[in-house]
């Protein structure tokens, strides 16, 4: 195997799903191979598997503790186990007769490491002996190593997506508290408030929050009516109201004929916009 390096370096968007995995065994004359998190880093989750034998052979490290992948990992080096049938090792006394009795017959492991973080490891089985000749382990390492600057950005990625969707909740909470504050709102009507405010003005829910908390909007009794009424004026209010109290339950006809339910306070705003003679039907 005398490839040209770019040839072993893939770039790892071109990898999805099972690929990253299968293209180990184009380089180790394995039967199956997994790519897989290891470490309180990236959490333990097989990423990429050619089969449920694989995927078995990664719970079983990830549950016990122990194996080749874990082996690997720590030591920054491949690990291979070539005969755990004729030549069997105590040195993973739980894993190896799981593996045996999953139908694995050796072992081969390459970490995902950057720098100094623990990410992962990829493990390649076969269900016979295997030998992997050094130029083999190697290309096995480079692809790794491209693995690795991939699974790290996946981990920078997630960690990111949770710390912002903890910030937009936060945010959303404060706002929320704002507008009840402001209003004499139940809570769950300050929240569907500037969901509105946010679906109108073409906002993210995180977005309308944050300027409702620096005070760029201010949403006032007026406003607070606006995303609920599109369409209604002076002359669609007392229709509404006689559709609202008629129907049995809040809700706010539209041009289009369209009803949809409305929080308890727009139905308030609406109660209390109906003329007296309307009140005079005995329907208030």
């Amino acid at each position: 195997m005398n490839a040209p390096r770019s040839t072993l370096v893939p770039a790892a968007a071109s990898l999805p799903g099972a690929e990253l995995a299968t293209r180990f065994l184009t380089l180790v004359p394995g039967d199956g191979a997994s790519v897989a998190s290891y470490g309180d880093l990236a959490g333990n989750e097989t990423i990429s598997a050619t089969d449920s034998r694989a995927c078995h052979i990664d719970q079983l490290q990830f549950s016990l503790g122990e194996g080749p992948c874990w082996d690997a990992l720590h030591n920054n080096r491949p690990v291979l186990e070539p005969d755990v049938r004729d030549h069997p090792t105590d040195r993973w006394p739980l894993f190896l007769p799981a593996a045996n009795d999953a139908g694995v017959g050796a072992l081969f492991a390459v970490p995902l490491r950057f720098g100094p973080f623990l990410l992962g490891a990829v493990d390649v089985y076969a269900q016979r002996s295997l030998q992997v000749h050094p130029v083999q382990a190697e290309a096995a390492r480079v692809l790794a190593g491209t693995i690795s600057r991939w699974l790290l950005q996946r981990v920078i990625t997630r960690h990111n997506d949770r710390s912002r969707h903890r910030f937009h909740q936060r945010a959303t909470h404060q706002a929320a508290g704002v507008v009840l504050a402001q209003l004499a709102l139940a809570p769950a009507d300050a929240y569907l408030l500037i969901e509105a405010h946010a679906t109108t003005r073409g906002e993210d829910i995180a977005d309308t929050a944050n300027l409702i908390l620096t005070g760029q909007l201010l949403i006032t009794p007026d406003s607070a009516l606006a995303p609920f009424l599109p369409c209604c004026c002076a002359d669609v209010w007392p229709l509404a109201a006689l559709v609202l109290l008629r129907s049995g339950r809040p809700c706010c006809p539209v041009v289009a004929r369209a009803v949809w339910p409305l929080p308890d306070f727009v139905t308030s705003a609406l109660r209390d916009s109906v003329s007296p003679a309307l009140r005079g039907f005995g329907c208030l």
